[in-house]
């Protein structure tokens, strides 16, 4: 949803009141991917160590951000993202069997702390509060009328649960000028009078136009570039330990060759995959899953259940050569697909197995995670050949 209303801003600025991790459940990582830069302030030890060696472009502060200056009773609970300076909420976690420990840090008004690191004149695009049930005070600690963020965002409920906390700290809000944009069910989204022009960016929840991808497809081409390159140390200190045994480090080097080549054939269907999902058009956004598969709707119009294109509609299904029109080829090849009675044969491209679409030729096409691995899997077999 800020990405939507703030993409758009180049170089921005942000500030993250209970920022947790520079990449988990980060609201901010996005972002600096991207050349933002802004203010995190995260109390817990551990994870402002972490922010601090991720994040050099950032101000990365260890205090409590509160309605007055002094020092905060920090109970940790676990390694989550529940540490909490409410000592009712820290012994409810206790009860449940976490491990809760504390430690004494600053506290700071929110004001103070952005008086002392923003130049003057800075805009905060958005604010991001999420403490754990300490969001009044922050709110209490800010004047807005010196710091105008665009949006705000605040976690609205009690710790693990639906409950809405809102009335508790909203009034202050509304009483500056923001309104009520948006709410997830988590978090409730505000806007500053003076940016109103951004209400549009807030009038439906994420869906398909927003042309998101989910982390898990990113993190299957990234697990399997880590397997290639852990066989590829794997078959060198093999080679090194073993000397002259070159029969067995010949054998061995077979079974390690085995692995990788279907390591790359997997990894080969997921860059497909993934150039599927991330460059599709519009109309196939709007009918075909992201797996390629069909949505029910046009699934009945074109095939019966038993997996046979319909006769009226094959052609659109297939070209005349058989081989699968490029909307359908993901499924068409997809295993789900040939184990239906009626699956229609397709022909698989050379040295490809028969439920992976051919590679793409057109590499620039792919995501750049994707067509990175494919270049080093390309470079590897004429390595081989050579």
């Amino acid at each position: 949803m800020l990405w939507r209303a703030l993409g758009h801003v180049g170089a921005g600025f942000y500030v993250d009141v209970g920022a947790f991790s520079p990449e988990a459940d980060s609201v901010t990582h996005a972002f600096y991917a991207r050349g933002w830069r802004g203010v995190n302030i995260e109390p817990v030890p551990r994870r402002l160590a972490e922010l601090a060696a991720r994040r050099d472009r950032d101000v990365n502060l260890g205090v409590v951000a509160s309605d007055r200056d002094g020092t905060a009773r920090l109970h940790i609970v676990g390694d989550t993202g529940l540490s909490t300076v409410d000592a009712t909420i820290a012994e409810r976690h206790r009860t449940k069997g976490w491990a809760v420990s504390a430690i004494d840090v600053p506290q700071r008004t929110l004001t103070g702390l952005l008086d002392a690191h923003l130049a003057p004149g800075q805009p905060i695009h958005f604010l991001k509060i999420d403490v754990e049930g300490h969001e009044t005070a922050v709110v209490q600690g800010l004047d807005l009328t010196r710091h105008r963020p665009w949006v705000i965002l605040i976690e609205a409920t009690h710790p693990n649960s639906p409950e809405e906390t809102a009335r508790s700290w909203e009034p202050l809000l509304t009483a500056a000028g923001y309104r009520s944009i948006y709410w997830d069910g988590l978090n409730r989204f505000y806007l500053a009078a003076e940016h109103e022009e951004l209400a549009p960016a807030f009038s439906a929840p994420p869906n398909v136009f927003d042309q998101f991808v989910k982390t898990d497809e990113n993190a299957r081409a990234k697990r399997l570039q880590e397997q290639v390159d852990g066989l590829e140390r794997l078959l060198a200190a093999e080679r090194a330990r073993n000397g002259d045994l070159a029969a067995q480090v010949q054998q061995r080097e077979q079974t390690i060759e085995a692995l990788t080549t279907e390591l790359a054939r997997q990894a080969q269907a997921a860059a497909i995959a993934l150039e599927y999902a991330t460059h599709r058009s519009l109309w196939e956004t709007l009918f075909f899953r992201p797996s390629g598969r069909p949505k029910k709707m046009l699934r009945r119009l074109l095939f019966h259940t038993s997996g046979k294109p319909r006769k009226a509609f094959r052609r659109l299904v297939v070209h005349a050569s058989g081989r699968p029109r490029r909307p359908f080829r993901l499924w068409l090849h997809s295993a789900e697909y040939q184990t239906l009675r009626g699956a229609v044969a397709v022909a698989a491209a050379p040295g490809v197995a028969p439920h992976v679409p051919a590679p793409p030729h057109d590499e620039p096409s792919l995501s750049p995670a994707a067509a990175h691995l494919w270049r080093r899997i390309v470079a590897r077999r004429a390595r081989q050949a050579a």
